[in-house]
């Protein structure tokens, strides 16, 4: 009986017992732990933020190349028109110069053919066009057979901003009769396809318009003829 007394092991007292647990917390509990998890969390946050600069900064110079690229894109396109529109506004004249002479031709060699001339009229005819060298001139030539009249005219200033140049039949017994407007070309110079003239009309006359809506003449006198019957032979 003593011996198994003394191999029996010794029971923990109730003091050891409960200190055992404080002096055993569990891993997830330890203030180390959790301040090891915050660190990584915060490594992982500054790598992910670099990596998105960095990103950032890359997309934002293909940006910057892409939209400089279609920039340039767009000038060449937009030259491109322009020299289009220049060769077909060219060719437009082209055609409608030749078209013009091929009329005026076929006027001159009507066996109706008449002329008739335009001169300055003094006071009332635009300073601008009065003081170039030579003065204002023009004839208007038409035929009945062909259909078709031609009015010719140089020497005209540029008519300026907003302004343009209308031909005009003064009717014996109507008031004026708006028959076309134009403006020269950089030579000075206009060959204007016109209506016949009216049976009743008595003069044309050529004035400096400043509204194209305008339907009587108001602007002054650069060019007046009386139109008369005179054979171009």
């Amino acid at each position: 009986m003593p011996q198994q007394l003394a191999q029996s092991p010794p029971v923990a007292s109730s003091a050891t017992l409960a200190a055992t647990p404080k002096s055993r917390k569990r891993w997830w509990r330890r203030i180390a732990f959790w301040r090891a998890i915050a660190g990584m969390g915060l490594a992982a946050a500054i790598a992910v933020s670099i990596v998105l600069i960095e990103l950032s900064n890359t997309l934002a110079a293909r940006t910057n190349r892409y939209l400089h690229r279609l920039q340039v894109m767009n000038l060449t396109v937009a030259q491109m028109k322009h020299h289009l529109i220049s060769i077909e506004h060219r060719s437009a004249t082209d055609a409608q110069r030749a078209a013009t002479d091929d009329i005026l031709k076929r006027i001159i060699a009507a066996p109706d053919a008449r002329i008739v001339k335009l001169s300055g009229i003094g006071p009332e005819t635009n300073t601008v066009a009065v003081t170039s060298t030579p003065s204002p001139s023009g004839a208007l030539v038409s035929s009945e057979a062909v259909g078709s009249a031609i009015l010719q005219v140089a020497s005209f200033a540029a008519p300026g901003k907003d302004k343009l140049y209308r031909v005009w039949w003064q009717q014996k017994h109507n008031s004026n009769a708006l028959a076309a407007e134009f403006t020269p070309d950089s030579d000075r110079k206009a060959t204007v396809p016109i209506p016949i003239p009216p049976k009743d009309a008595t003069t044309i006359s050529v004035t400096l318009e400043s509204s194209p809506e305008t339907q009587h003449p108001t602007g002054p006198v650069i060019l007046k003829g009386r139109i008369s019957l005179v054979s171009s032979r």
